[in-house]
């Protein structure tokens, strides 16, 4: 299949559960539940199949429920985008954020997570239990360009595996009757995948060189780095140009500098 698909699903009823890779991704709700319910969750999901959390209604609150949400993060078959946990989110939008997620987010930021991915409803397309209507919504969320990018969500009950075959025969039907727009779709679905994979490496560098950088300030702020360039600045940086330039050249006759390197910052400076 060319999408994932989201599934709305009980923590008793996943599918995909020895295959992470099925094209399906259990949205589990997390409404109304207690601390208790929530720590279940963490015991019995993890052997489970690719899931994320689902949020519809009255909101989760307080600290002991959110620390038992970003726990689930961490389970090895928790579904992320770009290397943020994915989290849908009926209701919400950019302009009206639910207190929740902002306090999700900062927790998150504590545990040194880039940020929360989450998928509100403009960004989800509800796919109908019937099969006619079935196969029209998932054709028109491959070839509408308004639709690329949004998340197929199914709803709670759903047979998964006669809806994988409506989905599958959807597909071939559409590659039979438009095979060069077919290719076009196979392509921009990898190119969105690679995007994804360009992605988490850019904030796998980015991360890294923020540690890099707070290395080297630690290195610096020691009173031994301190002493060494306070005596390089005191020492050397004060001498004269003239001077400077004066031992530049004792280093070309002593044959420790190239000459060329004098007037070419170019060349190598020093030789091996």
């Amino acid at each position: 299949m060319l999408k994932d698909i989201y599934i709305l699903s009980r923590k008793d009823e996943f599918v995909g559960v020895t295959d992470w890779n099925k094209p399906c991704i259990n949205a589990v709700g997390v409404n109304g539940r207690t601390v208790e319910e929530l720590n279940a969750y963490y015991r019995e999901l993890g052997r489970k199949g690719l899931f994320c959390l689902y949020v519809k209604g009255d909101r989760p609150s307080g600290e002991p429920i959110l620390d038992a949400i970003v726990s689930l993060f961490f389970l090895p078959n928790y579904k992320y985008s770009d290397g943020r946990p994915v989290i849908l989110v009926e209701g919400y939008t950019e302009k009206d954020s639910p207190p929740f997620l902002t306090q999700l987010k900062a927790k998150l930021a504590t545990q040194g997570f880039d940020g929360l991915e989450v998928i509100g409803t403009a960004e989800m397309i509800k796919l109908p239990s019937n099969e006619a209507d079935l196969g029209v919504e998932y054709r028109k969320s491959l070839t509408a360009a308004s639709n690329f990018g949004k998340a197929l969500v199914l709803e709670e009950g759903s047979d998964w595996a006669k809806t994988q075959a409506v989905l599958i025969n959807e597909e071939r039907a559409l590659e039979r009757e438009d095979p060069a727009g077919f290719v076009r779709i196979i392509r921009h679905v990898e190119l969105e995948r690679e995007l994804a994979t360009q992605r988490r490496l850019v904030a796998a560098m980015k991360g890294e060189i923020a540690n890099l950088g707070t290395y080297v300030d630690f290195i610096r702020s020691g009173s031994q780095a301190a002493e060494l360039q306070q005596y390089y600045n005191n020492e050397y940086e004060i001498l004269p140009k003239w001077y400077k330039r004066f031992g530049h050249m004792i280093k070309v006759i002593m044959g420790k500098r190239n000459a060329r390197s004098l007037y070419d910052d170019k060349v190598k400076k020093y030789k091996p």
